[in-house]
């Protein structure tokens, strides 16, 4: 269920006020969801990886654990452990502990790129990027749609028209 981005008056309608206003209607496209996937002829080397993004948190190198994450800087994370030692002092508890930086989750999920979606992920096997241009190759895996293969060439990603949807356990009436 979605919010259109302008009134119709048939469901034929509804669906062309959907589709991607720089796809154009003719060219080869393959849909999961809300997004859109145009193939490409573009090669590797003409695409960027795309930024990883790192939260931190504290390690224990003894344990091989993550004791805590999510800060959002290296300082607050120092603050975290310079507190954590101030209250257990240095002993078993604390030795081995260091900062360490984490790769975040979910920085292949599409959604993220686009602001779309209802928060279920679509998750691609490979995702880069070109002057601010998502590129995609590989599975696409959404828990609400039948995965979708897309090979080993790149294809532009496209995101529909709608204003916001609501998935099927949304609160909708």
């Amino acid at each position: 269920l979605v919010e259109l981005p302008e009134n119709v008056t048939s469901v034929d309608e509804a669906f062309d006020t959907l589709f991607p206003e720089d796809l154009a209607r003719d060219a080869p496209h393959v849909r999961q969801g809300e997004f859109f996937f145009e193939p490409t002829n573009m090669q590797t080397k003409e695409l960027s990886l795309i930024e990883q993004l790192y939260e931190w948190g504290l390690y224990d190198y003894n344990r091989q654990t993550t004791f805590h994450r999510k800060f959002s800087t290296k300082e607050h994370a120092e603050n975290g452990l310079a507190t954590h030692i101030k209250t257990w002092g240095f002993n078993e508890n604390t030795e081995g502990m260091t900062v360490h930086r984490f790769p975040v989750k979910g920085t292949k999920n599409l959604a993220r790129y686009f602001n779309a979606g209802t928060g279920n992920p679509h998750t691609v096997s490979e995702i880069r990027q070109r002057d601010g241009t998502i590129f995609v190759r590989g599975t696409v895996r959404h828990p609400e749609h039948k995965t979708i293969n897309l090979g080993k060439n790149w294809h532009r990603v496209f995101v529909n028209r709608a204003v916001r949807s609501f998935s099927a356990s949304g609160n909708v009436d």
